[in-house]
């Protein structure tokens, strides 16, 4: 079997990851499928704080770790073992002229160090899209447009964002990064300049016409209005304005919510918070919008009734957004 390359994409959920992995896709020597997932549960067994399970992770862990230390090379013979299988996996999903493989899995931030540390021969490629889209896009998505249930996306919506792009820098030489305003805005331009940090050859002019690959088999990644399309769209860049115009409650949420996004994070977008807080403050909602004000009740209720201690230096309001589980 032929040697595949592993092209992972890291990002939020909701960031336009899709969209950049039928970009890429388009190419007639990179196969993928929807999100493949199976390396988070491969990498954690040796990571805890990460799982839960009925059989009990931390213990999984130093059973694990007993095999590990008896092994010739240790860690490393463990972490040759699971990119020999994810390989083999790529490959059995790859067609016969396939150089590359795309794992989109945006849960992958959790174990960026390790798959860099695995597949030392990988393609590393960072999505950055304002947040207040992505979160935008989480509530009308899953939540149907609600504020409820926030809590459920934590770690995606207030932790991802730092880690994300802390990994961007540790690993600058070795990753390609790129923002979602960019990539839909300048996609031929932006694609061109990832198949050469992919070491692909340009697609010629006739395949070129076709601005996007097809949807990826399988039943993950995005499914959502524009899934179908064979062209890039911009409708949803500055979707939160239409998000925070619907009422006073919502608007204030995205400001509390940008609050808490780094600086850093920002900068990978392109965006300045003060510009930002400065078009959010110009909106003028529809509503006070008292649902709105329930759910951020309720949410602040669950927090209160399961224990969670504040720990992530957030502003008081924050408070109404934050999950009851850690």
């Amino acid at each position: 079997m032929k040697d595949i390359v592993p092209v992972f994409i890291f990002s939020m959920p909701r960031a336009g990851s899709t969209l950049l992995q039928r970009l890429i896709s388009a190419h007639p020597q990179v196969s993928t499928v929807a999100e493949p997932w199976f390396l988070l549960p491969m990498v954690t067994s040796t990571m805890p704080g990460l799982n839960m399970s009925l059989y009990g992770h931390h213990t999984s862990i130093e059973a694990v770790y007993d095999v590990v230390k008896q092994l010739p090379n240790g860690l490393k013979d463990y972490d040759q073992a699971i990119k020999n299988f994810a390989l083999s996996i790529y490959g059995s999903l790859s067609t016969r002229e396939t150089s590359h493989f795309i794992d989109k899995t945006p849960r992958y931030y959790y174990i960026i160090d390790r798959l860099v540390e695995i597949f030392p021969d990988g393609k590393f490629v960072f999505l950055f899209r304002n947040p207040l889209e992505v979160v935008t896009s989480v509530s009308r998505t899953w939540l149907h447009g609600r504020l409820r249930g926030i809590p459920y996306f934590y770690n995606d919506l207030f932790r991802a964002p730092g880690i994300l792009a802390e990994a961007s820098e540790k690993y600058a030489e070795r990753a390609f990064s790129i923002d979602y305003k960019t990539l839909v805005t300048d996609s031929s331009s932006t694609r061109e300049k990832l198949f050469n940090y992919l070491s692909l050859e340009p697609l010629d002019k006739k395949d070129a016409a076709f601005v996007i690959g097809k949807r990826p088999p399988g039943v993950m990644g995005d499914r959502g209005r524009f899934a179908d399309l064979n062209e890039v769209k911009t409708l949803s860049i500055d979707s939160w304005q239409s998000f925070a115009e619907e009422s006073s409650t919502k608007r204030g949420f995205l400001q509390d919510y940008l609050l808490s996004v780094s600086d850093l994070y920002l900068g990978k977008c392109n965006l300045r918070r003060e510009a930002l807080l400065e078009r959010i403050g110009r909106i003028r909602p529809k509503s006070f919008g008292f649902l709105d004000r329930f759910d951020l009740v309720i949410n602040k209720l669950n927090a209160n009734l399961n224990g969670y201690v504040l720990r992530t230096g957030l502003t008081e309001k924050s408070l109404s957004y934050l999950p009851y589980y850690n």
